[in-house]
C-alpha cells in the first residue's frame, strides 16, 4: 500500500509541476534501460500531455556504428573467431551482413564477459572480443584484458568501441533544434562514475534508477529544476550513486583505456568519446594486432535509428517501422537491441493504426 501511495504522490506532483509550467516541456531519458521501462510499466502514457518523453543515445548496441560490425566480419573472414553480448549478433552493417550469419563455431555469445576465458581456454584459435557500451560495461572488459595478460593468454584481444557519455551529452546540450529541457541520467552508469562526472556540463539533469517510482520520481526532480530555473545535476538514485563512484571500477578502467575519438550512430565522429586500449597492453588491441580499422560505411537502408538517438525523430516517424522493420526481420539496431527506442515502441505502444 505504501509503495502505491509513494507512486501516486509521484504522479500527483508531476502533475501540479507540469501545469505550473504551462508549456511544452520536453525531457531525454538518455538510457536505453529507461527507454524500455518508461514504455513497459506504462509511466509514459500516465504523465500531463505537455510533457515529451525524447529517447536519447544510451543504448550501447545502437549507438554503435555498422562499420565495427563490419570489422569484425572481417576479422571472422580471416579466421578468427568472434565473441560478443547477444543482442549484437543481429545488428546489420550496411550490406545487411550480420555476425549471426556466421557458422556456429564461428560466434560465440556470452552474457558474462569472464565466460571468454572458458572459450580461450577450450581451443587454440584466436579470438576477439567485441567490446561495446559505456562506462558499466567498460570496467569489466578491462578487468578481463588486465586478466589476460596475468594469465599471459595469446589467443585473445577485444576490439573496443567502448563509449563515454560525457561529450555525448555536451553536444546534445548544444542542440538548439532539440530544445530539452531536462535529462534523466542513468543510475547504473552513475554507479561506477559517480555524479562528479557531469561537472561541466552546462544541463539540467536527474540521475535516477529504473523502477516505475523512481523513474517518476526523477521527472519530478527534474519538472521542479525546470520550474525554477535551477542549472546543474541532482541524484534521486543516492541508495546505490554517490559522488566518487567506485573507485576500484574506476581505477581499472583508466589503467586500460584511455580517452580517444569514437565514431556514433547518428553523431558521427565525437572528440573524445570513446575508450581506446593503452600502449601497455597494446597485445590485446584487436585493431593493431590484426591491423582493422572501423571503416565509416555509406548509409544505404532506409533506417532512421540515427535520428531517433539523436532524439530528433521517434520509431513512428520510420516508414519502415513495424512493416518492413520489425522484431523478426530488424533493419537497424534500434529494433534489435533489448534496450532500443524501437523495440520498446513495438513491444509496448504497438504498430501505427
Amino acid at each position: 500500500m505504501r509503495k502505491e501511495s509513494n507512486t501516486s504522490n509521484s504522479l500527483n506532483a508531476i502533475e501540479i509541476l507540469a501545469s505550473s509550467i504551462r508549456r511544452k516541456i520536453r525531457i531525454m531519458e538518455v538510457c536505453g534501460t529507461h527507454t524500455m521501462n518508461l514504455a513497459r510499466t506504462g509511466l509514459k502514457e500516465a504523465l500531463p500531455a505537455n510533457i515529451e518523453l525524447v529517447s536519447g543515445p544510451g543504448c550501447p548496441v545502437c549507438v554503435t556504428e555498422s562499420g565495427y560490425i563490419a570489422a569484425l566480419l572481417e576479422l571472422a573472414g580471416k579466421g578468427i573467431k568472434v565473441i560478443t553480448f547477444g543482442d549484437l549478433i543481429k545488428v546489420p552493417d550496411e550490406n545487411g551482413r550480420r555476425l549471426g550469419d556466421l557458422p556456429a563455431g564461428d560466434i560465440f555469445t556470452v552474457y558474462s564477459p569472464d565466460r571468454a576465458f572458458d572459450i580461450c581456454d577450450r581451443q587454440g584459435n584466436e579470438f576477439v572480443f567485441a567490446g561495446i557500451g559505456f562506462e558499466t560495461t567498460a570496467p569489466l572488459i578491462a578487468f578481463l584484458i588486465k586478466e589476460a595478460k596475468r594469465r599471459k593468454l595469446r589467443n585473445f584481444s577485444v576490439l573496443s568501441a567502448h563509449k563515454r557519455l560525457y561529450p555525448a551529452l555536451k553536444l546534445l546540450s548544444s542542440d538548439r533544434e532539440l530544445n530539452i529541457d531536462a535529462f534523466l541520467l542513468p543510475g547504473h552508469v552513475t554507479v561506477i562514475t559517480g555524479t562528479d562526472y557531469y561537472e561541466g556540463l552546462k544541463i539540467r539533469g536527474t540521475v535516477t534508477g529504473f523502477e516505475y517510482g523512481e523513474m517518476a520520481d526523477g521527472i519530478t526532480v527534474c519538472l521542479g529544476m525546470i520550474s525554477t530555473g535551477f542549472l546543474g545535476i541532482k541524484n534521486a538514485y543516492t541508495k546505490a550513486a554517490g559522488k566518487k563512484g567506485n573507485p576500484a571500477m574506476l581505477r581499472t578502467m583508466n589503467e586500460i583505456f584511455s580517452v580517444c575519438d569514437s565514431e556514433w550512430r547518428g553523431f558521427g565522429m565525437i572528440p573524445g568519446s570513446g575508450y581506446g586500449i593503452r600502449p601497455g597492453y597494446s597485445e590485446y588491441d584487436a585493431a593493431l594486432k590484426f591491423g582493422v580499422t572501423v571503416k565509416k560505411q555509406k548509409k544505404k537502408s532506409a533506417c532512421i535509428c540515427g535520428d531517433i538517438l539523436r532524439g530528433r525523430k521517434t520509431p513512428f516517424d520510420c516508414p519502415s517501422f513495424a512493416l518492413k522493420c520489425n522484431p523478426r526481420y530488424p533493419i537497424g539496431p534500434c529494433m534489435v537491441s533489448s534496450e532500443g527506442a524501437c523495440s520498446a515502441w513495438y513491444k509496448y505502444k504497438k504498430r501505427k493504426n
